[in-house]
């Protein structure tokens, strides 16, 4: 059922639209019913992409219109914005200069290939790290060092057929350039859904633009705009109808997740906030008074919230940080108290850890063999020759064929070369699962660790097999491509919400990115102080943006609200100091 303001959107024949969704206010479900209802005008389902932020988002997405359609879901493309452009780049590889078995590098393997590059051209008393990315993100050069570091960190990426996540996007709006190629996406992908539209950044947006698709849907709330550290601009969503004046904007108030307490503190604080599109959440469900609490010190607060986790399933909490160290201790005290938890940030990921690390390139150099990154990280690892000895056999080879000229060079690189080569990339439409657990066992990578007895390194190669499995059979049951070519652009494209396990009867501990688009019954928001709730760092801190990530914490909460803070904090050197009370507990209407 929809309420009178969702059916607005679902019945409009506008070709534009842009829907502003409050915090718990049905924003999927109202999402779901739109593409629903394009799909009852169109012929061809193939037309429709919807994109979103997240894999989960996207998962989620697909399971509700398989649920409620009686067509086909499968031929619409949905997914995230980088998924999207890496199947354009992969429709029209022949015109970027790349071979289908690309490798896809994160922001860890950018900064070591150039750091490489920079120590290689023995330029470390020149240009840093951090000077290639500034140039790269805002082509602002202090010297021509940065541009030629850069434009040699992208012809080498080309050698190796690797891109990295930054380079996804601006691929696809090169490409767009050509007449013939955007003519043709055109008629492919005539109706765009995006999902999460405050989180779109300019190349996002340049993206859309550029298609300039026949229909667009936009949904997503300003308000909980938490990205724009990293890129976003919420006045994308903002001032939309600068840019699409027929776009016709549909505002959803009314909360169905949280009780009346709670939605008072939230529009109470988010009202400070005046570049947003002006909305008021409602709900009818009654509850309970929202709680604060202010402890003496950090272990009596994680004390408080281990006497406060709802009796029954543990699964209903949530402890909601903003920081990765404040969640971390939470989750350690947790565990002092005998209480089941799970942590969802990037720690303890399997596929992190200095053994998946090692296997992702060993995986990677079975998919491509030019990719000397990964061929080399092989070899001062798995194979044990020093950096010295890599980087003498590197200068030696041609870009491209490190692999083949360790091979010539050591009898372990020999042995490396031939395992590689005789699996070889045939088998990359292969499934996934069966595929990675052939180079586990044929690599030598268990042998590696199990002769030296690190037995911790031998259980992280069998969660990594573990988390394969299980992503091949979700992609199973969506109708998903299960190939090992597909789970090598996986790896990558990964969120931090794959950790939740909602069979797992514990405590969630997260940080409020973490957190978006979840909701618990339970919830505690921890460290609500000044430098911590809202954060302060840098000289110019985004107090905005700090309130939109308060905002979106505290609307996890469905029924209960809690929200905490230590007067005192242990720091290094165990001297004790004293926490301000964050500002936004004021503007919330709550006193000491």
């Amino acid at each position: 059922m929809l309420n009178e303001l969702q059916k607005k959107p679902v019945v409009s024949r506008s070709k534009y639209k842009c829907i502003s969704a409050g915090a718990g206010t049905g924003k999927t479900h109202t999402l779901v019913e739109v593409v629903l209802e394009s799909l009852r005008q169109i012929e061809d389902p193939s037309c429709i992409v919807a994109v979103t932020f997240t894999r989960n988002a996207a998962l989620e997405l697909r399971e509700r219109l398989m649920e409620k359609s009686d067509g086909d879901t499968n031929s619409m493309f949905i997914g995230t914005f980088h998924s999207f452009c890496l199947s354009v780049i992969m429709d029209y590889i022949e015109y970027t200069g790349y071979n289908e078995n690309i490798n896809i590098f994160d922001r860890d393997d950018r900064k070591d290939v150039i750091t490489n590059i920079i120590d290689m051209m023995k330029l470390k008393n020149k240009v840093k790290y951090s000077d290639i990315e500034e140039y790269a993100k805002t082509n602002t050069m202090n010297s021509l060092y940065e541009q030629f570091v850069y434009d040699e960190y992208l012809e080498v990426m080309k050698i190796y057929n690797a891109i990295d996540l930054t380079m996804i996007i601006p691929m696809v709006n090169k490409l767009l350039l050509n007449d013939d190629l955007l003519a043709d996406l055109r008629e492919k992908h005539k109706y765009f859904f995006v999902d999460e539209f405050q989180d779109t950044n300019d190349e996002q947006l340049d993206l859309i633009n550029r298609i300039n698709p026949e229909s667009l849907v936009i949904i997503g709330d300003p308000d909980q705009a938490i990205y724009e550290w990293n890129g976003a601009r919420p006045e994308n969503m903002v001032n939309i109808k600068d840019v699409y004046e027929d776009m016709e904007l549909f505002i959803l108030e009314e909360n169905y997740r949280s009780t009346k307490p709670i939605v008072k503190v939230a529009n109470d604080l988010i009202k400070y906030n005046k570049n947003r599109i002006s909305k008021k959440l409602v709900t009818k469900k009654e509850g309970i008074n929202v709680v604060y609490k202010a402890c003496e010190t950090d272990e009596e607060e994680i004390s408080f919230i281990a006497n406060n986790i709802l009796a029954g399933e543990l699964k209903d909490n949530a402890v909601i940080c903003r920081s990765n160290k404040q969640a971390s201790k939470i989750h350690a005290g947790l565990i002092r108290y005998n209480i089941k938890s799970n942590l969802i940030t990037s720690y303890g990921d399997p596929f992190k850890s200095d053994a998946g690390k090692l296997l992702t390139r060993i995986l990677r150099l079975v998919n491509n063999h030019k990719d000397d990154y990964s061929a080399q990280y092989v070899a001062t690892s798995l194979l044990d020759l020093s950096v010295k000895y890599v980087r003498s056999v590197a200068l030696m080879s041609e870009k491209g064929y490190f692999l083949s000229t360790l091979a010539f060079a050591t009898k372990k690189g020999e042995e490396l070369y031939n395992f590689i080569t005789n699996i070889g990339v045939e088998g990359i439409k292969e499934l996934a699962y069966e595929r990675v657990v052939e180079v586990i066992a044929k690599s030598g990578i268990l042998g590696y660790y199990g002769s030296t007895g690190r037995q911790s390194k031998l259980i992280d190669i069998d969660e990594y097999r573990r988390e394969v499995r299980k992503w091949q059979s979700k992609q199973a049951f969506f109708g998903g491509d299960k190939s090992f070519e597909a789970f090598m652009r996986h790896i990558e494209f990964r969120d931090l919400q794959d950790k939740l396990d909602r069979t797992k009867d514990c405590v969630n501990v997260m940080t409020v990115h973490g957190s978006k688009g979840l909701e618990f019954p339970n919830v505690f928001v921890s460290g609500c102080n000044e430098g911590h709730m809202p954060s302060l760092r840098g000289t110019n801190p985004n107090v905005p943006e700090e309130r939109r990530i308060m905002y979106v914490a505290i609307t996890r909460a469905q029924d209960r609200l809690f929200l905490t803070r230590s007067k005192l904090t242990v720091s290094y050197g165990n001297r004790l100091l004293a926490n301000v009370t964050s500002r936004f507990i004021y503007e919330m209407g709550i006193h000491e």
